[in-house]
Order: C-alpha cells, then sequence, then structure tokens
C-alpha cells in the first residue's frame, strides 16, 4: 500500500503540485509544493467555528485552489488497532476488520470509517493487519470544511504513513522515532512497509520534562519486543526526527548498537517551536505520499 489511501477523498487533482494540511484545535498548519514556486510554509492561529472561513481566506490568499490537498488527522482523531487478519476474500475484507474492531471502539461500528494498512509478514507467520479507524464524524467534519472552502480534498492521512515516506532507506529494516505536539510515534519499516507501530505518551511539547532515561527505555522495550516478534527482520538502521532544542541523538546513541540518522525536514524556517517545527516535519511527509 501506498499511503492510507481512505474512501472519503478520492478526488483527482485540479492543479499540479499537492498541499499538506493539518487543522483543528485552535491552529491550522499548511506545508505546499507547487512546480514552479517556492515551497509554502503556514502556521496560524484559528479562533474554533471560523475553520471553514480561515480556509478560504489562506487559500484564496496563496492561489492554492485546485491543487491536490491530503489533511494529516491528530493524534486524537483516528485510532489503530493490530489485529488477526480475517480469512476472506478481498473484496470483503474491509468490512470483516470493521466488525473484528467493534468491541475495541467505544461507539457503533457502523459510525466509524476504517481504512488497512497490510503488513508484509512472511509466509510462516499468522497474518495480521493494522486497521485504522475513525469516527465519520471527525472526517464529514473535513469534508465539509473543504467542501465549503472549495478546497480539492484528495484524501486523509495519518502521521505513520507520513514517517514511512520520509525514512528515504528502502532496502533495509528501519526503525524510526519521531514526535508530533501531543504522541510519540516508534515506526518500524521493511522495504517501505509498516509492520510496528507503538505510541509514546510524549509529544514534542514534553520532551524538556522527560527523562533521556524514560526516552531511552521506551525505546528499548520497542526494539526488544520488534526482536520478539519480528526477528525475521532485524532491524539495521535507527532514524531520529529530532525537534528543534532537543539533543535526542547521544542518549540513543549510547543506548542502541545500531547506527543512527538525524533526518530534517527541508526549507523551514528557524525559531518554529518543537510542536510547529514537528507538525510541518510530517505534513512534508505527507506530500510525499506515492513515492516507493
Amino acid at each position: 500500500m501506498k499511503g492510507v489511501r481512505l474512501p472519503w477523498g478520492r478526488g483527482s487533482a485540479k492543479g499540479e503540485g499537492a498541499i499538506g494540511l493539518r487543522i483543528g484545535g485552535g491552529s491550522l498548519t499548511l506545508v505546499a509544493r507547487i512546480p514552479g514556486r517556492a515551497p509554502v510554509f503556514r502556521h496560524i492561529t484559528v479562533n474554533e467555528g471560523t475553520e471553514k472561513e480561515t480556509l478560504s481566506e489562506v487559500w484564496k490568499e496563496l492561489g492554492l485552489r485546485g491543487i491536490s490537498t491530503a489533511i494529516m488527522l491528530r493524534f486524537s482523531e483516528y485510532q489503530l488497532f493490530l489485529v488477526d487478519s480475517p480469512e476472506v476474500p478481498d473484496s470483503e475484507l474491509l468490512n470483516a476488520v470493521r466488525w473484528r474492531i467493534k468491541d475495541m471502539i467505544d461507539y457503533s461500528p457502523t459510525e466509524a470509517t476504517v481504512d488497512l494498512i497490510k503488513l508484509p509478514y512472511a509466509g510462516q507467520r499468522n497474518p495480521q493487519i493494522y486497521a485504522v479507524c475513525a469516527r465519520n464524524s471527525i472526517i464529514s467534519r473535513y469534508m465539509q470544511w473543504c467542501l465549503q472552502a472549495g478546497i480539492n480534498l484528495n484524501v486523509i492521512d495519518i502521521p505513520e504513513m507520513a514517517i514511512r515516506n520520509l525514512v528515504a532507506v528502502q532496502d533495509a529494516c528501519v526503525a524510526a522515532l519521531a514526535f508530533d505536539e501531543t504522541a510519540g510515534y516508534v515506526t518500524f519499516i521493511s522495504k517501505g512497509s509498516i509492520f510496528h507501530v507503538r505510541h509514546l505518551d510524549m509529544g514534542a511539547s514534553m520532551l524538556d520534562s522527560v527523562s533521556t532515561d524514560r526516552l531511552v527505555l521506551e525505546v528499548q522495550r520497542s526494539m526488544d519486543h520488534v526482536e520478539r516478534q519480528f526477528h525475521e527482520w532485524p532491524v539495521t538502521q535507527f532514524s531520529v526526527f529530532q525537534p528543534p532544542g532537543t539533543n535526542l541523538m547521544e542518549g540513543l546513541g549510547q543506548a542502541l548498537d545500531l547506527p543512527l540518522v538525524s533526518l530534517d525536514p527541508p526549507g523551514l524556517e528557524e525559531g518554529l517551536s518543537a510542536e510547529v517545527y514537528t507538525q510541518a516535519w510530517l505534513l512534508h511527509g505527507i506530500l510525499l505520499r506515492g513515492t516507493p
């Protein structure tokens, strides 16, 4: 799978380029790549209830009408479940998984939008699959905002897929540590496909108060689990998306017997807060969807 292409936003692109957008929770963050133009970055405060008007104003100001847009969900807006893959034809898989997770969510499965991330398991393993689940009301809200603002919404994606896109080493098994404003992500990727994800209850805004020892312990737990459960994919590189003002590499380098690579997003201005920087980082990854 080239990304979590969810069924609510499959409009065709009407203009060249691509836009990554995250809106809600009091802010709008936007990264746009348009041929012949310098990369566009915006982060502004948005009052609740004015999202549609703000989107209309920003799209008009920046001349973004018709350009294919991807929205990235916030951590609180979706859930990721690892479940055994039902033994059904591919045409029935999505519906079968929807009912398999019905006891894992606190609302009716009929009120959920679900998509799947197939894992690259070897033949000897019991097939499993990641189910991405979000409330229909959340998806409908984004669709309405974009429709009313004249935005060409093409897809809604999740941070894990952005991280996958940002990891350039495709012929190896890589672990990547990244953050957004509220959560941490340890994502394991084999030859471009996600096979394991672990979430950390620490976001970019919390890193100043999180001890290096705790972070290292959480990473080691993730690595140990993968070594036990997925020994056919030994991790050969650890990539770190390090927010500004933090020094994660030193502690991790001492604890992990792996090559460490620090990855930085291109073209971001200096002086951004860690929270904004990490959002822009992941949105850049969303724009790389479709790359091998």
